[in-house]
């Protein structure tokens, strides 16, 4: 009960602190305009639904002679919102006033060439070319489909010294595939899916495999390695049918069909060496299940890291960060632990709240917070039990 109390705690905390982002109280005039000659020193200095922008913070966005900082309006939903409408206009993504001649992220032709992107830079959308990708992936690979559906293929571009490269484009070609990758096949059978970026001419491929659409009175299940995603053949199924249990092995698509048996009440799994599964009240006759493999020894890796809080244009006392790695794509390995990480004692040391020395508290692995000038948990860890590359995730902000 202490353990889910601590974890309750803590997400209160931060909701609560979430909700005070960007909203400061109002000064006496309700201008906004601050304390001092013009300026501000924080947050609180300005109206609602402003923050105060510094000089250094990179964006440009405050007067280069002011020594302190500016408020500007950041809670804006229309172009209406923004004070000089006529020469600004609202990044809703973002939620403040930027200049009109600005691209905009979410159109896709904001920018004239082609080869450009509009990408947030120096905290402000602008066009420019975005680096070019020496290698690619492409996922999910392999894939698989049925005949008469359809399968997305994403990409993803890589740098020479393997980092990702962001807004990589790419071109699909196949039998069956359309330019922007999505697979439609009419035919049962392997379809190779070929993808080249749009700048730097790396070229990636993957198969996705289209099984013949199952019989509508039969029940068909597919089981397939969650780590390698190769079929598991020779594996035992089981299904409950009009009271009956029915039994049926894999062949080497990793496929069993039960004539008759679209209505089933149940259907188990068991394949060797492999997490078995049962599903009930199944509400289709064709499943697909993917599965972990059980090893004496599991792997898990693992990454660490920081946050790098000058790249956060908002100001605010609190600084929180969160990260993680990706999650397998079965939902039974959706779990809390899976996506903040473990608890671990931290020491917490707050000048006249702690006791001298600090207070060991617990907080989850992937957590960053800070509070001023005071780091109390400057890294975060997570860990990774997937099988080959994983991505990761991180969120961070400061808070008033």
């Amino acid at each position: 009960m202490r353990f889910h109390s601590l974890r309750l705690a803590l997400l209160a905390a931060l909701t609560t602190s979430a909700l005070s982002v960007g909203c400061g109280p109002s000064n006496d005039e309700g201008e906004g305009e601050g304390e001092g000659e013009g300026g501000c020193g924080s947050d609180r200095d300005c109206g609602a639904g402003e923050i105060c922008d510094k000089t250094n913070d990179g964006d440009d966005l405050a007067a280069a002679n002011d020594a302190e900082g500016v408020c500007i309006k950041v809670v804006c939903f229309t172009d209406d919102d923004c004070s000089d409408p006529v020469n600004e206009k609202c990044d809703v993504r973002r939620g403040f006033c930027i200049p009109r001649n600005l691209c905009d992220p979410g159109d896709a032709s904001a920018c004239s060439d082609p080869a450009q992107r509009c990408i947030y830079t120096d905290g402000l959308p602008q066009c420019v070319t975005p680096p070019a990708a020496a290698s690619c992936r492409l996922t999910p690979s392999p894939g698989y489909v049925v005949v008469g559906s359809s399968l997305q293929i994403e990409g993803v571009g890589a740098a020479a010294d393997g980092k990702l490269v962001p807004h990589t484009t790419f071109s699909f070609s196949g039998t069956g595939v359309s330019a922007e990758g999505v697979v439609t096949p009419t035919a049962a059978g392997d379809v190779t899916v070929t993808a080249t970026t749009q700048n730097g001419g790396a070229t990636c491929t993957t198969t996705v495999k289209a099984y013949a659409a199952v019989a509508t009175a039969d029940l068909r299940v597919v089981l397939i390695d969650q780590a390698t995603r190769q079929p598991l053949a020779n594996a035992k199924v089981a299904a409950k049918i009009a009271g009956n249990v029915e039994e049926a092995t894999t062949g080497a698509d990793g496929s069993a069909t039960f004539p008759g048996g679209a209505a089933a009440e149940a259907v188990s799994a068991f394949p060797a060496n492999h997490q078995w599964h049962t599903v009930l009240d199944p509400v289709s006759n064709d499943i697909i299940l993917y599965t972990a493999a059980v090893t004496a020894e599991p792997l898990v890796d693992g990454i660490k890291g920081g946050f790098d809080f000058t790249k956060v244009h908002t100001n605010g006392d609190i600084r929180l960060g969160l990260a993680g790695t990706a999650i397998n794509a079965a939902i039974t390995d959706l779990n809390f632990d899976a996506i903040i990480g473990e608890f671990v004692p931290t020491t917490i040391d707050i000048e006249g709240i702690t006791e001298e020395g600090g207070q060991e508290v617990s907080l989850p692995e992937g957590l960053v917070i800070g509070l001023g000038e005071e780091n109390f948990k400057g890294e975060y860890a997570a860990l990774s039990t997937n099988d080959g590359p994983s991505v990761a995730w991180a969120l961070g902000g400061q808070v008033a």
